[in-house]
């Protein structure tokens, strides 16, 4: 029989190790919580999904839609080269072919570069024996007229700002000379000519557009070209093309590309991992460089702060600040990585040197370092039924969007309070814009 004394020693004994076994288990579920958020950041963001081997010319213009072009010889010399026009709205799990052409003549009429401003309104060029011709679409590449004019040079890129105007740059054949054209409906004209200058360019293989070519509207505009001495210039028109100004040059790495989100902020890559930063139109620039060596080939900014650089060697890195600090992203590849395009807050896409397109299905990162610099709260978090946001500094909430732990988007708003009872339980990630800037967080529903 056991006493009072005893049974209270055994109870305390016992209630003693119950409490420390509950307090192992509140651990363990801290650390487990703590290692799924891990994880699914790691799963559902920053990571970049290859869509396979394609042309290296694809352009893709929306979230899952976009064109490609390929050129191949004919059955015979005299069939000269055909030319395919592809469209998908699936990421290339299934394409269209919507436009076939080529000449009867030996070498024509292979397809050199190719620009949609949106899913139906489109510009191509086109070229034989050296003179190329441009045709524009209205109807997502089913058709094509012809503008007025062509060109004696190599098209290295073509951009269209509006369904009215556009500007093509090329290099002349023989001596390195560079010529900037400005098209519309009515109109062909030779808006810059550099003698000893001359656009970056490849041409072994399609690729389509360099990168030589931002304009912010129809007025305002930036080039990169380079001279024999390999010194590479950034030229700037706020006129047309009527006038241009040097902005910006580098006598020692070679600049290869430029992105202007808006007129006053804007970003310039070179070789050997360098990029610049203006936030006064190029007038001053100052050096915000990715931990790399590796030639950067392609960088683009959705706004003044998110962005991201392609490099050689398979490196990708972003930044959400603007260039402050730029975290490195796993591609997969050990290729070069030659061109880089962000679509919107949810896609972002990249293509290497041998056609590899890979897509990053969201391109906003949480992590607790954001998270402390965020400026909303989320409340309640965990929530069931509805969730309110609030800004701190009171400013006003344009969209809000809701995406699942795969990047997916479940539930949209324009609300300070949003329902997300038809939700299953998770974590979800929260992304809200307000007027130039986004925010991000998490929340779970239960």
């Amino acid at each position: 029989m056991v006493d009072k004394n005893s049974f209270i020693t055994i109870w305390q004994k016992d209630f003693k190790m119950v409490f420390v076994i509950l307090e192992i288990h509140m651990v363990i579920k801290k650390l487990l919580i703590i290692i799924c958020f891990y994880l699914i950041n790691i799963a559902a963001f920053g990571q970049w999904f290859n869509l396979g081997v394609h042309e290296a010319n694809v352009q893709m213009i929306e979230d899952n839609v976009g064109y490609q072009f390929s050129n191949n010889s004919g059955s015979t010399p005299a069939a000269g080269i055909v030319n395919s026009i592809s469209f998908t709205q699936d990421d290339w799990q299934m394409e269209t072919i919507v436009n076939t052409g080529g000449g009867t003549y030996w070498g024509c009429c292979p397809i050199s570069n190719l620009h949609f401003l949106d899913s139906d309104v489109g510009l191509r060029s086109e070229g034989f024996q050296g003179v190329y011709s441009f045709q524009k679409t209205i109807d997502g590449g089913v058709n094509w007229s012809n503008l007025p004019g062509s060109m004696v040079f190599r098209p290295t890129d073509v951009c269209l700002i509006n369904d009215s105007v556009a500007y093509v740059a090329g290099n002349f054949y023989g001596p390195p000379f560079a010529k900037l054209y400005r098209l519309t409906p009515s109109s062909f004209t030779q808006i810059f000519t550099g003698d000893t200058m001359s656009f970056h360019a490849n041409y072994t293989d399609n690729r389509g557009n360099m990168g030589n070519i931002e304009f912010v509207n129809s007025d305002i505009g930036f080039i990169i070209v380079k001279d024999t001495n390999q010194i590479s210039y950034l030229f700037k028109t706020i006129d047309s093309g009527v006038s241009w100004n040097i902005m910006f040059t580098d006598s020692i790495n070679e600049l290869t590309s430029v992105s202007f989100p808006n007129g006053l902020i804007g970003y310039v890559s070179s070789t050997n991992g360098k990029v610049y930063k203006s936030t006064d139109g190029g007038d001053n620039w100052i050096g915000t460089h990715p931990s790399t060596i590796q030639d950067i080939n392609s960088i683009d900014f959705i706004d003044d702060t998110i962005g991201y650089a392609v490099c050689n060697s398979g490196q990708i890195y972003r930044t959400i600040n603007g260039g402050v600090t730029w975290d490195e992203e796993v591609s997969g590849l050990t290729s070069n990585i030659i061109k880089v395009k962000i679509i919107d807050v949810n896609a972002a896409y990249c293509i290497d040197e041998n056609g590899t397109l890979l897509k990053n299905k969201f391109i906003l990162s949480i992590t607790e370092e954001e998270n402390h610099e965020q400026s909303f709260l989320v409340f309640p978090n965990p929530a069931h039924q509805t969730i309110d946001i609030s800004i701190l500094n009171n400013s006003i909430i344009d969209d809000v969007y809701i995406y699942d732990q795969i990047g997916s988007l479940v539930s949209s708003g324009k609300k300070n309070q949003i329902d997300i009872s038809n939700l299953v339980s998770g974590i979800y990630f929260i992304l809200i814009k307000s007027g130039d800037q986004y925010l991000y967080s998490k929340f779970i529903k239960n």
